[in-house]
């Protein structure tokens, strides 16, 4: 069984946050970077912020590891309600899944 790391993307002088989950911490990171870089990653309000901010100006950051596959969604719901300022996925009540948040519904 796989275990997950929630990590987030956090722009240090507002402490926004992009809040997300992976088995492959350093595989994940390099993939955000790289797209970030090339100005083309999928999350638009990302992508402004490093794009005004500059890259020094985030870092990334292991929220909790070790997280089982059956509490990986829960989790990261959680971390998502307390600093996902930046995800466009929005935690149901309960953390038992997401669904568009307003800036996510006007991109549909």
């Amino acid at each position: 069984m796989n275990t997950y790391t929630i990590y987030a993307i956090v722009l240090n002088s507002t402490d926004d946050a992009y809040v997300g989950r992976t088995t492959n911490v350093r595989a994940r990171s390099a993939d955000h970077r790289s797209r970030l870089k090339k100005g083309n990653h999928g999350n638009l309000d990302l992508q402004t912020a490093w794009n005004l901010y500059g890259s020094s100006s985030f870092d990334f950051t292991v929220l909790e590891g070790g997280v089982s596959e059956d509490q990986c969604v829960a989790a990261e719901a959680r971390h998502v309600d307390q600093r996902g300022s930046f995800n466009l996925m929005r935690p149901l009540s309960d953390h038992s899944a997401f669904t568009h948040g307003p800036s996510s519904r006007l991109a549909i």
